[in-house]
Order: structure tokens, then C-alpha cells, then sequence
């Protein structure tokens, strides 16, 4: 009988309880590990995340730049430090435009003047700062842009580039989110794009008095003074689709030419034109287009105060809805800002008064009975015709009218020459 003998019991169990012990400390172990790398990878897409959020801000904020710039540059009120329009005017207050940018009127180029503004954006909106020299400042805390101006090589165009920060105070890429900041930005982003001007003008008159249909000065001592001495023109200083009653008519045209050779009439060319055509022709877009990027005067019948407030808050493209008249004693644009008033209607000018630039209506007629000073200078277009009495004064201004085409009117975007880079 063999003497063989089986392992106690206990010894068995014993060899047993640390094997499992081993196996659940492997398992123990691995599940660590991929609990910990399991986590490595959360803490990445977690700053990952938070990465392309504050990139993403940033980017956002830079285009609110662009849009915030684009808006405040089409808009004609005078600005005060704070980039708001003032309520009440004050001498030597410009528009945003003139603000930041200045216009050759030779050669059409535009040029910044240096000058930069910035915008914190808040629960509660914009706190901006446009100051007359030196870099903004920061009154608030959140999300802020800066913008600069650089001249283009091209007439009518001009670079608009906006700085995005993710806070105020940014000092990354050498501040230039605000300027002289000294906090630190989690995140930066650079955007630029042309914008072009769409002309107040696309094609200046060529004759001082523009009419579709006739014009006529009556009255005892009726004398409509005329005059067109610019050689680019041929001297033209009335062009009709209709009759002339230019009797008593003082004419001034180029030297040596006949003054009635520098009066057209019955053209049918002009005659023929739909008022919509002949709106398209002078200013180069339709009546509703251009009225939404007008300064529109709300006034009936006496408008004088109107205009007089509009220009003097920066409006240099006015549009009047509707039939209009301008009392007496009023100067109404000047050399350097002259202005293009529209009126869809009938305007009635009234006495003696200095307007300097463009006026476009239905018709027009001019009361100066009394004599005195009464003069347009640049030019007068009716899509009806001219009629009057006395002795007002029309001079067509070739200055002006340029001054109006180049450098007066709206910004727009230009396509394909959006960078953010």
C-alpha cells in the first residue's frame, strides 16, 4: 500500500488566495493605467477645446471689428472720444471717416491719418475709445479690438485691419489689441480687407443747370444768371430736354464762345430718360439705394433748420422726402464739405442763400425777387424742369463736384480681399 500523501488543505488554499491576490493586482494596475490615460486625453481635449474657444473668440471679436469700423465710417454724424455721435455739435468735430482717413482730391488716394481706435465688448455693449492722439484705453473688461487704416495703392480704396483679443488690456502681438495694455491675451486673431468708396456722384453733370424738361426765369427783372467757364465741359451751362427762355438769361461761358453756343436745348437724349435712368445716370445707383446710405431729413415744407442741423452733425449726402422749401439767409455746404442734396420732390428755394455743391430734385424754382446774394455753385439737376424769378446765380464748380465724387459718400466691402493672415 503506497504511503502517498496529498498537500494539507490549508497550504493548497494558501497558494490558491495569492494567486488571485496577484491577478487582482494586475487587474487593479492596468485599469490605473487606462484610467490614467484615459484621463491624459481628457485634460488634452479639455485645453484643446478651451484653445480653439478663446481662438475662436478672438477671431469673432476681430470681425465684430470689422463690421463695428465699416458701420461707424458710413456714418456721417461728428464723433467725440468715446467714437459716439455727439448730441450737440462742437467746432472741430468730425465724422469717423475724416476721424481716420483723408482723401486726395486730385488723385483719389486715400490715406489713414494715423490715428487708431479700440472697443472693449461688454454684457451691456461697446466702450470704445477714439482718442485724438497716443493709444486708446480700456474703461472695461471682456473681449477687445483695435483698428488701423493702411493706404492702397489704388484711388477710392483703403485697408481696414482689425486686432481680436480675448481680454482688455492685451499686450500680445506687441498690444495691439489695446494699445499700451499691460495684461495678457489667452488668445489673438488679425483681420483685414479692403474697403471701396461708392461715390456720392458716379458721374458729375456736365452743365451748371441739368434739366429733363424746360427751363424758365419770368417776372419783371427776371435775369437767371448762368456760368460755366470749365474747359472739360465745353462750358455748358444749360442743358435741356425741353425749351429755353433765355431772354434776359446772364450767360457766362468759355472765353471767346457766343454765350447761347453753351445752351442746349431739346435734347432728346435727356428728354427721353425714365427718372429712374436719369437718377442711375448721375448717381450711379437707384433712388433706394441711395437713399439708405443718405442722411435722411425728416421736415415738411420749411426745411432750413433740418438741413442747417444735419450739417452741421457731419451729413454731407442729404435726402429729403418729398416736396421742400429753403428760406433765406442760409449758407448750406462749404468748399472743403460740400454737400449732394436729394429731394424726391419739388424744392423751392426761397431769397437769398449760399448752397455749395450738388442739388438734385423733381424741379426746382428759386424766388429772389428781392435781389441780394443767391448763388449755387457746383450744379442743379431736375428730373422736371427750372423755373424763377430774380436774379439767384448758378456756378458750376468742377472742384466741388470733383471733391463730392471722390471723396464724399459710402464704403463698402470689397470682395475677395478678406484676410486672416
Amino acid at each position: 500500500m503506497s504511503m502517498f500523501r496529498r498537500p494539507p488543505l490549508v497550504g493548497r488554499r494558501r497558494q490558491a488566495g495569492l494567486t488571485t491576490l496577484t491577478i487582482v493586482m494586475l487587474l487593479f494596475l492596468a485599469m490605473g493605467i487606462t484610467v490614467l490615460y484615459a484621463n491624459r486625453s481628457l485634460l488634452f481635449e479639455q485645453k484643446t477645446s478651451a484653445n480653439q474657444y478663446r481662438s475662436t473668440q478672438a477671431f469673432e471679436v476681430a470681425e465684430a471689428g470689422i463690421e463695428w469700423a465699416l458701420a461707424n465710417i458710413n456714418n456721417q454724424r461728428v464723433i467725440g472720444t468715446d467714437c459716439l455721435p455727439l448730441a450737440t455739435p462742437v467746432s472741430g468735430a468730425v465724422s469717423f471717416k475724416r476721424y481716420y482717413t483723408q482723401t486726395d482730391t486730385t488723385t483719389g488716394l486715400i490715406s489713414p491719418t494715423g490715428r487708431r481706435a479700440a472697443c472693449v465688448i461688454t454684457s451691456s455693449g461697446y466702450s470704445c475709445s477714439c482718442p485724438t492722439s497716443g493709444n486708446p484705453t480700456a474703461s472695461a473688461v471682456g473681449p477687445s479690438f483695435s483698428l488701423e487704416f493702411v493706404a492702397s495703392t489704388q484711388p477710392g480704396l483703403i485697408q481696414l485691419t482689425a486686432y481680436g483679443c480675448t481680454d482688455t488690456g492685451a499686450a500680445a502681438k506687441d498690444g495691439r489689441c489695446v494699445p499700451g495694455g499691460t495684461g495678457t491675451s489667452d488668445a489673438y486673431a488679425r483681420i483685414t480687407t479692403l474697403i471701396g468708396l461708392l461715390p456720392a456722384i458716379s458721374t458729375p453733370p456736365a452743365a451748371a443747370i441739368t434739366a429733363k424738361t424746360t427751363v424758365n426765369w419770368t417776372g419783371t427783372g427776371a435775369a437767371l444768371g448762368v456760368v460755366n467757364t470749365d474747359p472739360a465741359t465745353n462750358g455748358i451751362t444749360i442743358n435741356a430736354g425741353g425749351e429755353v427762355n433765355e431772354e434776359s438769361a446772364r450767360i457766362v461761358t468759355l472765353p471767346g464762345s457766343p454765350p447761347t453756343s453753351s445752351i442746349i436745348e431739346n435734347d432728346t437724349s435727356l428728354a427721353t430718360l425714365s427718372d429712374d435712368a436719369m437718377f442711375q445716370t448721375y448717381m450711379g445707383m437707384t433712388k433706394a439705394e441711395y437713399r439708405s446710405l443718405a442722411t435722411e431729413v425728416t421736415c415738411s415744407g420749411n426745411c432750413t433748420s433740418a438741413l442747417e442741423a444735419a450739417i452741421a452733425g457731419g451729413a454731407q449726402t442729404l435726402w429729403v422726402n418729398g416736396d421742400m422749401d429753403i428760406q433765406s439767409n442760409v449758407t448750406l455746404g462749404s468748399d472743403l464739405l460740400p454737400i449732394v442734396l436729394v429731394v424726391d420732390g419739388n424744392i423751392t428755394l426761397n431769397g437769398t442763400m449760399d448752397v455749395i455743391g450738388l442739388v438734385y430734385s423733381t424741379a426746382l424754382t428759386w424766388n429772389n425777387t428781392g435781389g441780394g446774394s443767391a448763388f449755387l455753385r457746383g450744379a442743379a439737376v431736375a428730373e422736371g424742369g427750372f423755373t424763377g424769378n430774380g436774379t439767384p446765380d448758378f456756378y458750376y464748380d468742377a472742384d466741388v463736384l470733383r471733391r463730392l465724387a471722390l471723396d464724399t459718400g459710402a464704403f463698402a466691402k470689397i470682395p475677395g480681399s478678406w484676410r486672416d493672415f
